[in-house]
This record gives C-alpha cells, structure tokens and sequence, in this order.
C-alpha cells in the first residue's frame, strides 16, 4: 500500500517537472517572437529557395497581437488580429496560428483567412514556417506532387 503511494507521488512530481519545463520552452518562444519579422525567401516545390522580392513583414507587438503586412508590385494589404502558439504533439511541431480581425466596410463583413503554419525552426534571429500541405495535379494520370512551402523570416 505505502509503495503504491510513493510510486504515485514519485509520478506525479514528474509529470509536474516534465509539464512545467515545456510550459517555460513555449513562454520563451512567445517572448521571443515579439518584434519585427521580414521574409527572406520562400521554398518551391522543386526544393530550390528564392529571394523573396516582395515585401512582407509580421509584426509581433506583444505576446497575443500581431500586424502582417504584404505587397506585390503595387497591390499590398495590412492585417492586424491575435496569434496564439500551440503544441500539438500528433503535429510534431508547434503550430503559430495567426487569426486576423474581421473588417467592417459598409454593410459587408469581410472575413480574412486564418494563416496557420507549423514552426520549423526557431531562435532569436530566424524563423522559419512551413505552410500547409499543396498537392499539384499534373497530367497524362502522373502521380499528384505533393509539397509544403518553407518561408524563412529574418529579425529586424
């Protein structure tokens, strides 16, 4: 009966230990993000990267806001809303879900994509995202290419 017990306590410290250390590696992230991102370059299917000539930037202003701002040539677009961290362990990976307001404009509502992408990597410096999975048809029944693009994001 007493080493049952003990076994039980000696468990549960440990999954406290184990859950408290996990807790602090997902704040630290949070605190680290905060700031200024601009993409670098972006992954194609081929495996090949190219400079990102395009600006895009994602600004973390504090530990749930966030402002995404993208332009191509002369057509550009600025979204602001809440971003949260997850840690799904069947993802393998920690997800950054970014969920923009939504935009009133006269009797329309206009409803942004949620972005949604799995952290690949991580520090101070560099941050790199892994969009969703893309599955490119091709013809004379080939086999379908599947392939998820990586976007590398430098501090500024």
């Amino acid at each position: 009966m007493k080493n049952k017990i003990i076994t039980r306590l000696i468990f549960l410290l440990l999954t406290l230990i184990v859950l408290s250390c996990v807790d602090s590696k997902y704040k630290q992230i949070n605190n680290d993000l905060i700031g200024k991102w601009t993409l670098d370059s972006v992954s194609e299917p081929n495996n090949k990267t190219h400079d990102f000539k395009n600006y895009n930037t994602i600004i973390f202003l504090n530990k749930t806001d966030y402002v995404f701002e993208w332009m191509s040539g002369d057509v550009g677009n600025r979204l602001t809303g809440k971003y949260f961290i997850l840690d799904n362990p069947k993802r393998g990976l920690v997800t950054l879900t970014m969920i923009p307001d939504i935009e009133v404009s006269g009797s329309d509502t206009i409803r942004p994509s949620y972005m949604i992408m799995d952290i690949k990597s991580f520090d101070r410096n560099r941050l790199i995202l892994i969009s969703e999975t893309k599955w490119i048809d091709r013809i004379d029944s080939l086999k379908s290419i599947k392939y998820c693009e990586m976007y590398i994001y430098n501090k500024k």
